[in-house]
């Protein structure tokens, strides 16, 4: 299974974690204003971001407005680059903040019922013997062959996949070093100076496996006893380097499987023994390692926690500027599309470097990956375990004003061990009123530089966001699949079809899908659910470049809610089970599908979603398509070098407001807006009005 790719390390379904180039950075202070101080997963590094992988289709569901330039604002404001302020004194300033009084108004209400469900993990062995036929029901992933007392000069042929040319092809390698914990490979095709290979080998045994272990967790299970990795130095068609939890599995589960713990690097990308060849390895090898510890982690957290990896050994995450310099940038929900994926890895970096400065956390992972949840919630059960009274919500909203802070080791809002300096997205010069919206879990930050004696400034944001660019047709609700990476869930009902000669199960369908990466299957089962037939309709795919698939499904975008029609005629005069499945890879995840009207007109039976109607759900969620929008709001606010940072309450309307008395006397004043919703990633919108205080 690949995961995703970026400018350091990206990521496909076979957890493949591609790396691609970019400009190694330091982040600190630079400059002065105002006076103050200022898949599988696969990873890799593609060669440079013109070769990035598009990964068809586009259908980011934001798009950056202007990005290191302000954004096009009402005529009431004058807007213009800044530069980003350093250092920040913490102190008290004379401001006030209060709640506005909540009213009722009218207008689409959110879902009703119960909150997003948390999917669940993909079961990738269970799927397989359910979906493939002949396949045992109690298949083992460690029944794979058993790789041991190879000796030097030994040859074997392997699956490599070419990311550019999204298919698989097969290599022959030599095996050239034994070292204590791994069998170090070479494609026939690549020369590797064997005294670089052994003096990469030797740094890996000396500092990179025992740090990543100590520091994340076990790279084999309990019991296991002289296992070694498989290292593969040989060109892969576009990454520096990834690691594929596709060889974790059975051949006749994964089709590409190399039936091994496996890491691959392009030599004439990452040299070996070379700094960067060294911190490709403690990347992939954090992957391995999460992959043993926590299957099927979320994206962001994994890549996030490879790059504290690569930190951890003095290689600095070459990521963190790009995310400075690309506000705002979703920490969660990364863009299905990859074409540069910097921003997004070092927003995940510099997350878990701000984390791992926690007092609850305390620079130690291990527990983190020993959670068994999946991003946001692996962060709460982590904090939940320590006795913290923190969750992911509180921890976010600390670090986008981390950001902005730009001071170390100075309480809850300071990085541990570095300086980070955000520019303003935005600059507000006359009072009047701003219309702006940003990704979801993503931070603006907005000067207020203006000359008045006092300044009131209301928020008022929408209370509510939708899934989907256009809301269910018929009933107006929807069954959505969820979203996630490495998930499976299911919508499952029961239909009586034995008094029929012919049916035909018809939907309104609307997905967004990554194409030959993630599918979404119609199943039919007519053992129980013991075994299930895989159905294709007109709209469904066969296409598998990469081994993802367990049959045709849906892949790819819809564009819009479209019809489709399945043939049940030839399970008629039985009873069966009728299953809808999401099943995702180990990389970056779309927003799925949802289904508008389910209907077999032969046996009168119709749904539109607007009740339960018999359905099972695991891990689907009936919703009118929208749910809670949510806010972290500050004031940050300088005078005479002392800074205070307010947090402004939101009432249940999404609306605050802040009075700033004796605003010409200060030397800075900066709003800092995050936004959270739970399942969507269409953007957040809301208002600021700034008035003259009386």
């Amino acid at each position: 299974m690949f995961a995703v790719i970026s400018l350091s390390h990206l990521s496909y379904p076979l957890l493949l974690v591609l790396l691609l180039w970019a400009l190694i950075f330091t982040i600190g202070s630079n400059g002065c204003r105002s006076g103050v101080s200022s898949g599988h997963r696969v990873e890799g590094t593609v060669v440079s971001s013109t070769q990035a992988i598009a990964r068809y289709p586009p259908t980011v569901d934001y798009t950056p407005q202007n990005v290191g330039q302000p954004n096009i604002l009402t005529p009431e404001y004058t807007v213009e680059s800044t530069k980003s302020v350093s250092s920040i004194l913490s102190v008290q300033n004379p401001i006030r903040s209060r709640a506005v009084e909540s009213v009722q108004t009218g207008g689409t209400k959110p879902d009703p019922r119960n909150s997003i469900p948390d999917p669940s993990a993909a079961n990738v062995l269970e799927l397989a013997s359910q979906l493939i036929p002949g396949l045992p029901s109690n298949l083992d992933r460690y029944s794979i062959p058993e790789i041991s007392d190879l000796i030097q000069g030994h040859q074997e042929t392997f699956f490599v996949a070419d990311m550019l040319g999204m298919e698989m092809g097969t290599i022959k390698a030599t095996l050239k070093y034994i070292s204590p914990n791994v069998y170090w490979f070479v494609s026939n095709d690549v020369y590797v100076s064997h005294d670089d290979l052994i003096s990469g080998a030797d740094d890996f045994e000396a500092h990179i496996f025992p740090d990543v272990v100590n520091r994340f967790g076990s790279l084999w299970p309990s019991g296991s006893v002289g296992k070694r990795l498989t290292v593969l130095n040989a060109r892969l068609g576009g990454p520096a380097g990834y690691y594929s939890s596709s060889d974790e599995y059975p051949i006749t589960v994964r089709q590409y499987s190399n039936q091994r713990k496996m890491i691959y690097i392009n030599p004439q990308i990452r040299r070996p023994g070379t700094p960067e060849y060294l911190s490709t390895l403690a990347h992939e090898l954090q992957h391995a390692v999460h992959w043993n510890m926590n299957q099927g982690q979320s994206t962001w957290l994994n890549e996030g926690l490879s790059q504290l990896a690569e930190s951890n050994l003095g290689h600095d995450s070459q990521n963190a500027n790009a995310f400075v310099n690309s506000q705002p940038t979703s920490l969660v929900y990364w863009p299905s599309e990859i074409a540069n994926l910097s921003a997004y890895y070092g927003a995940a970096f510099l997350f878990i470097e701000f984390l791992s400065g926690q007092p609850s956390v305390k620079d130690d992972m291990r527990p983190l990956l020993s959670t068994g949840g999946k991003g946001i919630n692996a962060i709460n059960i982590l904090l939940q375990e320590a006795g913290s009274r923190d969750d992911f919500n509180t921890i976010f909203s600390r670090w986008i004003v981390a950001n902005y802070w730009r001071k170390t080791k100075d309480g809850q809002y300071s990085y541990p061990h570095r300086l980070v300096s955000v520019p303003f997205t935005d600059v507000i010069r006359k009072v009047g009123r701003l219309s702006l919206s940003q990704p979801q879990y993503s931070a603006r930050y907005v000067l207020l530089d203006l000359t008045d004696p006092g300044v009131s400034v209301r928020i008022s944001g929408d209370t509510e966001v939708s899934l989907f660019p256009s809301t269910p047709p018929n009933s107006g609700f929807c069954w959505w699949s969820n979203r996630g990476d490495s998930i499976s869930t299911t919508l499952t009902r029961s239909f009586d079809l034995v008094s029929l000669e012919a049916a035909t199960l018809r939907l309104n369908i609307w997905f967004d899908i990554e194409y030959q990466w993630d599918y979404g299957y119609v199943q039919v089962s007519t053992d129980q659910g013991q075994t299930w037939d895989i159905l294709s309709g007109e709209l469904a795919t066969s296409n598998n470049p990469m081994g993802n698939s367990f049959g045709s499904g849906y892949s790819g975008f819809s564009d819009g809610w479209v019809e489709d029609h399945i043939d049940l005629t030839s399970y008629a005069g039985q009873e069966v089970l009728v299953r809808f499945n999401y099943v995702t890879d180990d990389a970056i995840s779309a927003p799925g599908f949802c289904l508008d009207t389910i209907s077999v007109p032969e046996l009168g039976f119709y749904d539109d979603a607007s009740s339960e109607h018999g359905w099972v759900s695991d891990g689907f969620y009936r919703t009118n398509s929208y749910v809670r929008q949510s806010y972290m709001m500050w004031v940050v606010c300088a005078q005479d070098g002392a800074w205070e940072i307010k947090r402004i309450d939101l009432d249940i309307l999404n609306q605050g407001h802040i009075d700033i008395p004796g605003f010409d006397r200060l030397d800075e004043a900066v709003l800092i807006i995050g936004t959270v919703a739970k399942g969507s990633s269409r953007p957040a919108k809301y208002e600021i009005f700034v008035e003259r205080l009386e």
